[in-house]
């Protein structure tokens, strides 16, 4: 299967005591961008929490966060766990919705907003 376009802080944890962030499916040209974005107001003194929703880090709208899986570590986040020597730092994904508003876990979300960015939680939180 294709693997989403996908870009991932290294150095929140450890510089600012923060969770890494990947973010998956914009495009190519957007996603460092998204990234930068998170970083400065992280720098900054913002916080982003699993749960949280968060407007101005996509063009697209509303990003919520939510607490990767360790398993998918390897695959979407390869150069922090070098850094980190591991997998044993926090690390969430900013996900964002279609162009109505909705996010991948929801009924009435766009197909392709669904397919561009497989969602690496393991389940949604109540």
């Amino acid at each position: 299967p294709s693997r989403s376009a996908h870009a991932f802080s290294v150095g929140l944890f450890r510089s600012w005591d923060h969770p890494e962030v990947v973010i998956l499916g914009l495009a190519e040209a957007d996603l460092p961008e998204a990234i930068v974005r998170v970083a400065e107001r992280v720098r900054e003194g913002e916080r982003f929490e699993p749960g949280d929703l968060a407007e101005g880090l996509v063009e697209r709208g509303a990003v919520a966060f939510r607490r990767v899986a360790t398993r998918h570590y390897p695959a979407n986040l390869g150069h922090a766990v070098w850094y980190h020597g591991g997998t044993h730092f926090p690390a969430l994904q900013a996900v964002w919705a279609d162009e109505a508003g909705h996010f991948p876990w929801e009924r009435w979300c766009a197909r392709a907003s669904r397919e561009a960015q497989p969602v690496l939680f393991e389940s949604e939180p109540a």
